[in-house]
């Protein structure tokens, strides 16, 4: 009796007790061994080529091309939308799973910026394809027929071969979207010109040039510092060379190539008068020696130039047109006038400080400054999701 009673609750207790757990298995990763494209709206070569630069491993042929055997391969449509700058984009895979994004560009990025955004989209994509990281916004979905001419018609014109691009992948890889910052270096010939009181002074202040230093965010906000030199030929064999040492703070807008960049900047300028190739001393109108202040002051200043892009930088050209004014310390905002003593009467030959007007030539060469804060752009699934913009 025992004994079955033990038997009964063995096999009791064997049917209560829960089922091993299914040891889970990992699908393994598949890799794509071709993508055909199907490209409208952007220039379809460069597309291959900035999709190349991101996934170097993987074979990019137009659509076009006749369809061989191969593995697991995905056909990638491209097609502009009804509203400007924007795209709608759908990759099937050949096991039938498709997605469907849709992607929007700023209205002022350039096609290179819109090319570079598409392509870095659809390299993200592939990747998470192939990690199965991405869920299948369709299934059971067939890869287009390549078009093709039928062959033995007699009233169909003779077509040459169909033409297959293919892009030899490349190790490098370039972000998709426009860097955080860019570096400018640059340089300006100018020449300035007095204005207002006192009337009967000399209108030119001087030529020469600046130097400058720029960094610009992908917003447009600029800060910069500069250094100008000016210098003029004054009467007696002296000259008068003007040194201005300046911080500035500005937006650069851009539409296109088109670049307008404003500005409004303090500094401080040191002055000397030179005869014989040494400073001269100073004198004041009653025959005491006169302290050399600097002069401090402010201006705007305004630059409409075209860019020109050559080796992943830009060249910025254009004219630059500036509006300051400054007074020597403790002058309180007067103008100070240069007079030289010609046979016991005082002629005036210069002035400085007051307000200037500027007018040069600006070139600067932005540099992309790429940070770890930089990533490629997201697309925005067909229903719904984030968009990031090329700007």
């Amino acid at each position: 009796m025992n004994a079955l009673l033990l038997a009964a609750t063995l096999a009791q207790a064997g049917a209560l007790a829960p089922a091993a757990a299914p040891t889970p298995v990992t699908a393994p990763r598949e890799r794509v061994e071709v993508l055909r494209l199907r490209i409208a709206g952007v220039d379809a070569g460069a597309f291959a080529r900035e999709l190349s630069l991101r996934l170097p491993e993987i074979p990019v042929v137009s659509h076009g091309a006749p369809l061989e055997a191969t593995g697991f391969l995905v056909f990638v449509d491209l097609q502009p939308s009804a509203k400007p700058q924007s795209f709608t984009l759908t990759l099937v895979a050949s096991d039938g799973r498709a997605y469907d994004r849709a992607i929007d560009a700023d209205p002022s990025s350039s096609p290179d910026d819109v090319v570079r955004l598409l392509a870095g989209n659809v390299a993200n994509l592939v990747s998470a394809i192939e990690a199965g990281t991405e869920q299948a916004d369709r299934r059971d979905v067939p890869i287009p027929a390549p078009a093709v001419v039928p062959t033995g018609c007699p009233a169909c014109p003779e077509l040459p071969p169909a033409r297959v691009d293919v892009v030899q992948p490349v190790s490098a890889a370039r972000p998709s979207t426009p860097p955080r910052f860019e570096l400018g270096v640059g340089a300006v010939v100018t020449s300035a010109t007095g204005l207002g009181a006192p009337r009967d002074a000399d209108r030119f202040v001087g030529a020469g040039g600046n130097v400058g230093v720029w960094l610009r965010h992908r917003s447009g906000l600029l800060v910069g510092a500069e250094l100008r030199v000016l210098g003029r030929r004054l009467p007696l064999d002296t000259s008068l060379v003007r040194t201005r040492v300046g911080l500035a703070l500005g937006y650069a807008w851009r539409r296109g190539a088109f670049e307008l960049a404003t500005a409004a900047a303090v500094g401080v300028e040191p002055w000397w008068v030179r005869a014989g190739g040494r400073a001269s001393d100073l004198g004041d109108t009653s025959g005491r020696a006169a302290p050399r202040r600097p002069l401090l002051g402010g201006g705007v200043s305004i630059v409409p130039a075209h860019r020109f892009s050559a080796g992943g930088v830009d060249l910025r050209l254009g004219p630059r047109l500036e509006l300051s004014t400054s007074s020597a310390v403790g002058d309180g905002g007067r103008v100070a006038q240069l007079l030289v003593d010609e046979a016991g009467e005082l002629r005036t030959v210069g002035r400085l400080g007051g307000w200037e007007l500027a007018l040069g030539l600006d070139v600067v060469i932005w540099i992309p400054v790429r940070t770890k804060a930089d990533r490629a752009p997201r697309a925005k699934s067909a229903s719904g999701g984030s968009t990031t913009s090329a700007r």
